[in-house]
């Protein structure tokens, strides 16, 4: 999910849904290059399992981020 969203932001919408599923893995994704923003973003999931990917990643990167989470979820 994009960090940056409109609406609600990508960090609200994955703390909403991990309320109804808490083991539901998260990757991130966003094209923002200030690091205290996207740190702010990840810290208020709470969570560390989460993965952030940066913007734009090719197809290999995002297979290697899918790898990284989703073995997390058990």
């Amino acid at each position: 999910m994009d960090i940056m969203m409109p609406i609600m932001t990508g960090d609200r919408a994955a703390a909403e849904m991990l309320q109804r599923q808490p083991d539901l893995p998260i990757l991130f994704m966003s094209g923002l290059m200030e690091r205290h923003t996207l740190e702010t973003a990840m810290k208020s999931v709470g969570r560390a399992s989460s993965v952030l990917i940066r913007k734009p990643f090719t197809a290999q990167e995002l297979l290697a981020a899918l790898a990284r989470v989703l073995p997390r979820a058990g």
